[in-house]
């Protein structure tokens, strides 16, 4: 069937060759009285009657030119859409066997429509898929990464080798979720070995009479949070924001690497060792106090203004144990 349109169009044609026709007589005879009157010569004629039939040409073929730039553009865009399209396959890992057998097919595809302007737009709908699926996975991987930064920084760990430009693959997106786990594990081995540690600090603080949150917060003042069950909530919400790390996003949460467990533990054992010494000293009081004479022992609270004396006679008496104890 003819397209009513391509009708329309032919007969339009066909009127203005006819218009034409009509136009180029009379002005043909309008030249020929301007021609007469000048006296224009037979040759000179000839070549003003060859530039005119070369002018009117040329504004046909300039029409096909301009038409032909078009339809090139047209195929130029499709040709990048195509190698756009194949690109962000290839970054994806898809499946298919190459990304040249791929752009073949699709070349080989415009058979399968009947004008160039079908085929772009068809090519365009695939290749807005595959770039909205290439955004996609970007946006994934930067999260990954953030993630795996924040926690690396968290748990003291040096940051990964940056890499040339994104690696978007299968392979991996399943690496950086595997070390994405790794790591989320780690931090919470570390903090549970930080629990630990506190708990045993807060118990010998206990028995010594130490404030445990002064203790915990000379080694990082953030270690209250592993105990203050308030805190500890508030430290909960801001790990799982933690989905939108940046790199100085971890500044208010607990340190959990290998220098603040060691600076934890080392101030365990200085608080173990003021026990064992508190200890000490209380056994060695009591021991010199029971060198007292009973009668002394009964006078102290009448002597406690002459206390300087009283120092000096538990002094003497400690010493002369420690000598008997040696």
């Amino acid at each position: 069937m003819t397209n009513t349109g391509d009708v329309a169009l032919h007969d339009r044609v066909r009127v203005h060759a006819h218009e034409y026709s009509e136009h180029v007589k009379l002005a043909f005879v309008q030249l020929a009285e301007v021609w007469q009157d000048l006296e224009t010569t037979a040759e000179q004629q000839k070549t003003d009657l060859e530039s005119t039939f070369k002018a009117a040409l040329n504004t046909w073929t300039d029409a096909v030119g301009r038409a032909k730039d078009q339809q090139q553009q047209v195929r130029s865009s499709i040709q990048q859409m195509l190698a756009q399209m194949m690109e962000a396959k290839e970054a994806l890992g898809a499946d298919d066997p190459s990304a040249e057998a791929e752009l073949q097919r699709l070349q080989g595809s415009r058979s399968a429509h009947k004008t160039l302007r079908a085929w772009q737009k068809d090519v365009q709908v695939k290749a807005s898929y595959w770039e909205k699926c290439r955004l996609q996975r970007v946006a994934e991987y930067e999260d990954l990464q953030a993630r795996i930064l924040a926690l690396r920084k968290l748990c003291g760990l040096g940051a990964m080798p940056a890499a040339d430009k994104p690696d978007i693959s299968k392979a991996n997106m399943v690496f950086l979720k595997l070390e994405l786990e790794r790591l989320s594990a780690e931090k919470e081995r570390r903090e549970d070995l930080l629990r630990r540690l506190l708990a045993e600090l807060h118990s010998v603080c206990d028995d010594i009479g130490e404030d445990v949150k002064a203790a915990a917060a000379e080694v990082h003042p953030n270690l209250v949070y592993m105990w203050d069950e308030e805190a500890a909530k508030v430290l909960r919400d801001v790990y799982k924001l933690s989905s939108t790390y940046t790199s100085g996003s971890t500044g208010g949460m607990i340190d959990l690497s290998d220098s603040s467990i060691s600076r934890l533990s080392a101030k365990l054992g200085a608080m173990k060792d003021l026990k064992v010494h508190s200890r000490f000293t209380a056994a060695g009081s009591a021991a010199a106090m029971s060198c007292l004479d009973p009668c002394i022992l009964c006078q102290l609270p009448a002597m406690c203004m002459y206390s300087h004396v009283i120092l000096l006679c538990l002094h003497t008496c400690w010493t002369s144990v420690a000598i008997s104890c040696s």
